[in-house]
């Protein structure tokens, strides 16, 4: 990635228009409303580690001319950078530890840079780094508040730790953002089965690389190429021992494929082989549809666990699909008036989970300056009448630790730190 180019188009010709008097400046990062904290190590490693070269200079020389001569004076800054500094960026980053909780309003990061010769940067990394941080920090979020719903349905009900059965995640956003979903994913469902976190957060978080259970899906197309719902039996019989099957329901008619799998031969040879068959009415999103499959089922096989709740054997399970809060909240509630345990499911997040209202503005990222320095440091924010809440003066957090340092990665988290701090819910001290 060429990181000259990789900003708003505007930001090319509003170098000429920064204060010439400014000698440093601190920009902030934050949420206005409560929310994880993911991402920044990442970001400096996928973007500020590697030096800017003259391979990317002559590339940003051939685009820019095209757009005019003003905007080639913009790359004379950048041949500064690769001249003096070796192509690193003279800026600093702080940031808090990677997955506090943040209470909303309080600063996550801080970005500065002490040379008036490269003010101009800390207004040209805007887009970038926002990105970069706003969305895992929001399916972070979004994923823990589906966890703490079902958490507190199994400390009622049952003992199983939630499975995430399937990623196609990936379908669901643009290719650069498929990993950042996956790994904010798997960090709230260590189960989540993916490889694009997996290797995500074995290259920026040091977590290793672990094997996840094996998980068969039997999906509508490789239903419709058997063309007929009948073969099951037949291919899961050449299915390994120790296996989970997604078995879809819904390719042609729900419930004459749920006799063929929820029936006593299906059921032996699953004990047999030591498999467990995840049963998904896949077209149907309705927290319905799945209690009338779960239903029909602890009909047949179910028993009660020691908390009183019906359960089903372990070679059976439900998938959920389209996993939201609404929709946990709703699974939750329905399956508790019913005496229903939670060790019955297994979830789906598939798309839904990323088109629900997730933008810059779910939990209200911004980036914005808030100190300058001319002959002394000065307060400087926005006042509009409509947001009283910008924040004005340098900012500085007790657990800020330097993230990069003209060119230096440093104090970079790793997986083990996040996965501690999410799972005793740890809060920013403030």
């Amino acid at each position: 990635m060429n990181l000259i180019l990789a900003c708003d188009a505007a930001k090319v010709l509003n170098r000429d228009l920064i204060d010439r008097e400014i000698k440093a400046a601190q920009f902030y990062l934050r949420a206005k409303k409560d929310c994880y904290f993911f991402g920044i190590s990442a970001f400096v490693q996928q973007f500020l580690k590697q030096p800017v070269t003259q391979d990317h200079l002559n590339e940003a020389k051939r685009v820019l001319a095209a757009r005019g001569e003003r905007d080639l004076e913009f790359i004379k800054g950048w041949e500064r950078i690769v001249k003096d500094h070796g192509g690193y960026l003279p800026i600093s980053i702080r940031s808090v530890e990677e997955g506090l909780f943040v209470p909303g309003g309080e600063v996550m990061l801080t970005v500065e840079c002490y040379s008036s010769d490269f003010i101009w940067l800390l207004y040209q990394l805007d887009s970038l780094l926002l990105r970069s941080i706003w969305y895992p920090s929001t399916m972070l979020t979004k994923m823990m508040g589906i966890r703490e719903i079902l958490d507190d349905w199994k400390s009622l009900s049952g003992h199983d730790e939630h499975k995430i059965v399937y990623d196609i995640t990936g379908r669901a956003c643009p290719s650069m953002s498929c990993e950042l979903a996956s790994s904010a994913t798997k960090l709230a469902f260590p189960s989540f089965d993916s490889i694009s976190a997996d290797l995500f957060l074995e290259q920026y978080y040091e977590r290793p690389l672990r094997f996840a259970p094996r998980r068969y899906l039997l999906e509508h197309n490789v239903i419709i190429g058997w063309q007929s719902e009948k073969d099951y039996l037949k291919y899961l019989e050449e299915l390994p021992d120790y296996s989970d099957v997604i078995c879809i329901i819904d390719t042609y008619n729900v419930w004459s494929c749920f006799s063929l799998l929820v029936c006593d031969d299906i059921k032996r040879l699953a004990r047999e082989k030591n498999l467990t068959l995840y049963i998904c009415p896949d077209s149907s999103e309705s927290v319905t549809e799945t209690i009338r499959v779960v239903k029909k089922m602890l009909e047949l096989y179910g028993t009660k666990n020691q908390e009183g709740y019906k359960v089903l054997p372990k070679e059976y399970r439900v998938v959920q699909t389209g996993m939201t809060e609404v929709m946990a909240s709703r699974l939750s509630l329905k399956c508790r008036q019913m005496g229903i345990s939670s060790d019955n499911f297994a979830f789906m997040l598939e798309d839904s989970a990323l088109q629900e209202e997730v933008s810059r503005n779910t939990y209200q990222f911004e980036y914005k300056m808030c100190a300058v320095k001319k002959e002394a440091w000065l307060n400087v924010s926005k006042h509009p009448g409509t947001d009283h809440e910008t924040l004005s003066g340098l900012q500085f957090i007790g657990e800020q630790t330097i993230k990069y340092l003209d060119g230096n990665v440093i104090n970079q988290n790793k997986f083990t730190q996040i996965d501690t701090n999410i799972n005793n819910h740890k809060y920013i001290d403030v």
